[in-house]
């Protein structure tokens, strides 16, 4: 009988989540423009043994931000903001919780994220309550779901700051780099999974 080939990060490497909350990893997808960041990022999402949360930095960040007469901290703050977005996400993903906006928050790209979750069928639409929180949809699942971040990621300290996210929120990370038609990747494992365990789940 042909048996099926291990997942390549099957679930029982990822972080232990709290009773029925369903395993999340984060990837990010570096590169220059057209280097085909967003098609692979597309492809990620058709794969058979996992979901993806595909979130473009260019769908949440207007483009007002990158005017050249606005300061350079406009974008930077934004950026900032959206990644406080990720880790809410994240947090509400691990812990089978509803997504909660931050106190401190820019309203338009608070909602174009949501948008972006929304038009994903992640998150519910409406809103409970006073301050915005929404509803994960089927969090119980038990298809691991990747958080894909496409962006350039150009600086190293950008990348510093995703990094520092995955070891705070205690995920399994995945650098992918895109040059032109070739790509390399880096893996990051969270503090409570060791290599050999993960070698291991594999065999």
């Amino acid at each position: 009988m042909r048996q099926t080939p291990p997942h390549p990060w099957p679930m029982e490497a990822l972080p232990m989540a709290p009773a029925r909350a369903r395993p999340v990893g984060l990837c990010v997808l570096c590169g220059l423009p057209a280097a085909g960041k967003s098609s692979l990022a597309r492809a990620l999402g058709r794969g058979a043994a996992w979901d993806c949360a595909r979130i473009s930095y260019d769908d949440v960040i207007p483009a007002e931000a990158f005017l050249p007469q606005l300061e350079m901290s406009c974008w930077k703050q934004h950026r900032r903001q959206l990644l406080i977005y990720v880790e809410h996400f994240l947090l509400a993903l691990k812990n089978g919780s509803s997504l909660c906006a931050p106190t401190q928050r820019i309203p338009n790209t608070w909602q174009r994220f949501v948008n972006t979750l929304t038009e994903q069928g992640l998150v519910s639409s409406e809103s409970a309550g006073t301050e915005p929180r929404h509803r994960l949809l089927n969090p119980t699942a038990r298809r691991p779901l990747y958080v894909v971040l496409d962006d350039n990621f150009y600086y190293q300290s950008m990348r510093y700051e995703v990094y520092q996210l995955a070891r705070k929120c205690n995920l399994l990370l995945l650098f992918g780099f895109l040059l032109s038609m070739h790509a390399f990747c880096r893996l990051f494992l969270p503090p409570s999974v060791t290599w050999g365990e993960l070698c291991s789940a594999q065999s």
